[in-house]
């Protein structure tokens, strides 16, 4: 393995997502992974859009909103999380295959990684430990998003005690 790989494979290794592979298992996604540069206020999802790439972030912030200009005529737009480095986003379309729920926009430059639906799920396809380590992240992951959320909304709502 050549030294730009290995970084790469160390950079995956420490993402949320891929949490608990190996470096040899993780050698064939890095074959199909892009790094994407972006600036602040660049969009890189728009709600309601075809879903094609997992994104898996290096360094910098993203939110995550409900757009106003979306089909649903929001009076405004809503803001749902903020993502930083090893959180990934597109999981939602690679999942179900359903357009994109929400926009990602970064908040500050930042590095991603950005890997096809298509390669993505040819890997995981091909090897049952990696498909089950990635999997329960994948699921962790979202539970863990969902306990925040509820969080919130508790807090919103908790009754004043005078």
């Amino acid at each position: 393995m050549c030294m730009i790989q290995e970084k790469m494979s160390v950079i995956l290794a420490n993402m949320s997502l891929l949490l608990g592979l190996t470096a040899v298992e993780l050698e064939p996604l890095i074959r199909f992974t892009r790094l994407d540069r972006v600036r602040p206020g660049d969009t890189i999802i728009v709600e309601g859009q075809r879903g094609e790439y997992l994104f898996l972030i290096i360094e910098g912030r993203f939110k995550v909103v409900l757009d106003s200009h979306s089909k649903r005529q929001r009076v405004s737009g809503i803001y749902l999380n903020t993502l930083m480095q090893y959180d990934c986003f597109g999981e939602y379309s690679l999942l179900d295959g359903q357009p994109t729920s929400a926009s990602v926009i970064a908040i500050t430059a930042a590095r991603l990684l950005k890997i096809p639906y298509t390669d993505f799920k040819n890997w995981l396809a091909g090897d049952d430990r990696i498909a089950q380590i990635v999997y329960r992240n994948l699921s962790q992951l979202l539970v863990y998003r969902l306990r925040q959320k509820d969080l919130e909304l508790d807090l919103d709502i908790m009754p004043v005690i005078a």
